[in-house]
């Protein structure tokens, strides 16, 4: 139980240096949180090493490992500001984004100054550029962002290969289908041994005869 106490007290001291953040409270929807299938896949290790709060006490302790410079608890912290916004609604309403949308936003910065190599930060910061969500919509820079996970090999490649495929694809952002360049990342991602852009590959080849 004392150690309980002194651990709390550690991380309200911890906070104290930026009251608003200190009074900040989880919502329900961020203390229900969980990884995506595709997170779990990606890094197995992320759910025990940087688990999604489930108390107050859990929420405060996770900023206070962000502050420390912990780039996957801002990536975390991230999610539980991007699904408590209005952030799904921005790029397909043309809203403005909330104050709670533009700090997820904040945290994936943070993420990224604090690991560059952060692959799964490096993604989501695609995916907002590409949806144009606090940014510009953005091909070019979505793809910036791939391009450095991609390079990567293997695990990397196939994280960033489906969102590639789906860009050039779908042409969501309305700057033109164009297979040649989805074949040329998936081709890319194969050479460095990811196993999804291989497949993706030889589909799309299969697609094109």
């Amino acid at each position: 139980m004392k150690l309980i106490l002194f651990l709390t007290l550690l991380i309200i001291q911890g906070c104290h240096s930026n009251d608003k953040e200190h009074t900040d409270l989880a919502t329900k929807s961020m203390l229900s949180f969980s990884y995506s299938n595709e997170y779990r896949q990606y890094d197995p290790k992320l759910l025990s090493n940087t688990p999604p709060p489930r108390t107050q006490i859990d929420y405060n302790y996770l900023r206070l490992q962000s502050s420390k410079g912990d780039s996957n608890s801002s990536l975390l912290l991230f999610h539980l500001f991007y699904i408590s916004s209005n952030c799904n609604f921005v790029d397909l309403n043309n809203v403005e984004p909330t104050k709670r949308c533009l700090r997820a936003i904040d945290y994936l910065n943070k993420s990224i100054d604090q690991n560059p190599d952060n692959s799964l930060a490096l993604y989501e910061m695609a995916v907002l550029h590409h949806r144009g969500i606090g940014f510009s919509v953005s091909r070019k820079n979505a793809i910036k962002y791939l391009e450095k996970v991609i390079n990567k090999g293997g695990k990397d490649s196939d994280l960033a290969c489906e969102y590639i495929g789906y860009i050039y694809y779908f042409n969501d952002d309305g700057e033109g289908k164009d297979i040649e360049k989805m074949k040329y990342y998936f081709d890319l991602g194969a050479k460095k041994g990811g196993k999804i852009c291989l497949k993706n590959l030889k589909d799309t080849m299969e697609l094109s005869r």
